[in-house]
Order: structure tokens, then sequence, then C-alpha cells
């Protein structure tokens, strides 16, 4: 693994992006379920996002074991997303790397398949067991759960005083459960805390 930039990060978003903006007419993706299809977008960018902060892995280098790590661990573990997100990873991601090997942009498409069937129920079950939470995401599920707004500052000062009185006050408070039509929070988002600075400069660092 190379030395962490932003320029590579920079360039994974672009390249990605522009992938998924392509995917997005073909068969392939116009076959997946509706809610495949509204989740595919956030999906696919924070899955580009993440093999590169935790295997270290640019798109030309996304290998099973790779994908394996991010997908059990890392996506249950820190993103924000409802249930129905997770249940649409599989086939999401298993239709962009079809798409991606019919374009010869990956060459490994079938182990990377492989590797993700495998994958995908183990972090289903992981995602909805908030013992494997960090921090940010109990935090933003449990702003979720109690109606706040994540982009209404004002709410969110509030609701972060409260969060915080229990979690001190509380050794045994329990972290809220995962939800339906829960608001997914990106790495390269406003972080729901209030504070102004993208999700990855903020709660997303001890996520």
């Amino acid at each position: 693994m190379s030395e962490y930039s932003e320029d590579i990060v920079q360039e994974i978003q672009e390249t990605v992006d522009k992938w998924c903006d392509d995917f997005a007419v073909t068969n392939l993706f116009k076959n997946l379920p509706k809610t495949a299809q509204e989740n595919a977008g956030f999906i696919i960018s924070v899955f580009g996002e993440k093999m590169y902060d935790y295997p270290g892995e640019t798109p030309a280098e996304w290998s099973a074991e790779g994908l394996s790590e991010v997908i059990t661990d890392v996506f249950p573990r820190k993103i924000s997303a409802d249930e129905e997100t997770f249940m649409s990873v599989e086939s999401v991601l298993t239709a962009f790397f079809q798409y991606l090997n019919d374009r010869g942009y990956i060459k490994n498409a079938n182990k990377l398949i492989k590797a993700l069937k495998e994958a995908a129920p183990i972090m289903v079950e992981q995602a909805t067991d908030s013992s494997n939470w960090g921090f940010a995401k109990q935090f933003v599920m449990a702003a979720f759960n109690e109606g706040v707004d994540i982009e209404d500052k004002q709410a969110m000062d509030k609701f972060t005083q409260k969060y915080n009185a229990q979690i001190t006050s509380s050794p045994t408070f329990a972290a809220p459960q995962i939800g339906k039509s829960m608001p997914k929070v990106g790495r390269n988002e406003l972080c729901p805390c209030g504070s102004g600075k993208k999700f990855k400069k903020c709660c997303g660092k001890n996520a």
C-alpha cells in the first residue's frame, strides 16, 4: 500500500463517478430492483472510497481479499444507512462488477462477485448489531431515531448536547437499532453533528 493521498482519493472519486454514470444507462442497472437502483450511486461511491481507505486499493487493484474486509467489517461498522441499503449492496455491486468486466475496466469480476456473495450475508447481519458500530454511526442512528433533521444545525447542536449527556451519565446507554428509510451519510458530505466540516474530517475520523 502506498502512502495515503488526497489526490488519489479525488482521482478515485472521479473515476468511480464516471463509471457509475455510465453504468446507470445499461440494462444491468435497469434490471436491478427499484430500491437497488435508488441506492446504487451511494453504494458504489462508498465502496470505492473504503477500498482505498482500508486495504489501500485503487479500482485497478480491487481484490477479493480487500472486498471481503470492506464488506464484512467496514461497511457494517462505519456506514450510516438503512437496512434496505445494506440489502441492496450485493445486487448493486454484482451488476456493477459485471459492467466493469464487460467494458474491460477490471479483469477479476468473477472473483469479486464470488467474494461478495460470501461477504454480503455477514455484512447484513453485522449491520443490524449496534455493538459493531463506530461512534459516528451510533450518533447518526440516534439522531435519526429521535426524528432530528440532521441538516438543521440548531437541532443537531441541541441533540448533540443531549446525546453526550446520555453517554456520560449512563454506562449502559444503548445504541439505537437500525431502521428503514434512514438518511445516508457519505464521507464527503457535511457532518451531521453540525460542525460545518465534512464527515471524513469530523465524526467520520472516529467512526
